[in-house]
This record gives structure tokens, sequence and C-alpha cells, in this order.
């Protein structure tokens, strides 16, 4: 039996087809996850969504650290993606709504969408952690986030620009 991780809200399979654009990922347990019996804990997200009549694309990757001490970092990508969706989304509405400045979109890209990314990050895995069969994995000593770290590398395509970057070694 497949072992693809304990998460199953996002699919580890995308193609999407636009006017003028394909967006095609896939993920798959490698060898050595194979050989030592640890799950997939890569997780992927891909959209189109329109807000106001305007197009956004969101994608985003994501990739467990694995390890011994990362026990959830397979849960760990899978709602990092969706927190990154989340707070693209909040983002790419806002630049339609506003039609902010290029200094501005620059500054509320650094200041405001790497932070509300975090925040919902951690709200997450909070909420996943508060769970009663993770209580009964997890080491005192070993902080909560870093059960459930992972890398993320993202793009976000809105109002004609380009929003791309990573956390961890992507």
């Amino acid at each position: 039996m497949e072992k693809v991780g304990r998460y199953s809200g996002i699919p580890q399979s995308i193609f999407i087809s636009g006017e003028n654009f394909q967006i095609v990922g896939a993920s798959a347990r490698g060898a050595s996850h194979i050989a030592n019996d640890k799950v997939c804990q890569d997780a992927l997200i891909a959209c189109e969504h329109y807000y106001r009549g305007k197009s956004m694309i969101v994608a985003a990757v994501s990739d467990g650290h694995g390890g011994d001490k990362y026990l959830l970092s397979d849960i760990g990508s899978h709602l990092a993606v969706k927190a990154f969706y989340d707070a693209a989304v909040e983002y790419g509405r806002w630049i339609i709504a506003q039609e902010p400045s290029d200094a501005e979109k620059d500054r509320e890209f650094k200041k405001s969408f790497i932070r509300t990314y975090m925040r919902l990050w951690h709200q997450l895995i909070k909420e996943d952690f508060e769970r009663e069969e993770r209580q009964k994995e997890h080491d005192p000593t070993v902080p909560i986030a870093t059960l459930y770290g992972c890398t993320l590398s993202f793009v976000l395509i809105c109002d004609n620009e380009v929003f791309a970057g990573q956390i961890g070694d992507g």
C-alpha cells in the first residue's frame, strides 16, 4: 500500500489549464522513503482564483524536513501550502481592490504578506497539534513548530505581476 502521508486535504497531483498558461505538478514517494518506510512529505497547490473579474494564479510546493525530530513534517507541508493559498488570495484581493503603487505592493509583500502566512501556518499547526493523537507523539523538549517543519516555495501572479519567494532551502 502506498504511504502518501497522513493529510488528505490537498491533492498530490495537479493539472490546470488557463487561457494563457498551464500548471502541471505531481509528487511521489522517493526511494529512500520507501526503503525506510517513511511517508511522502511533499505538498503542492496550484489554482487560478478570480476576484472582481481579475485572475490570480496561486502556486506553491512544500517539502517536510524529514529527520527524526520532524515527526509531523508531512502534515506541516500540507498546512504550509494551505496557509500560503489563504495569505496569497488575501494579498491578491488587496492588490486588485486597492490598485497600490509598486512601492506599496513591495512594502505590503515584505511586511504583511509573510507575517500573515506565518500567522496562518502557526494557527493551523496549533489546531492540528491539539488533536489528542498528536499529543501522544510529542517530545515536550521539541518545539511544536519543529515537529511540523517544512520548506515552502511559492508564486503568486496577480495584476500582471509575479511575486515569488521561498522559506527554507526549497
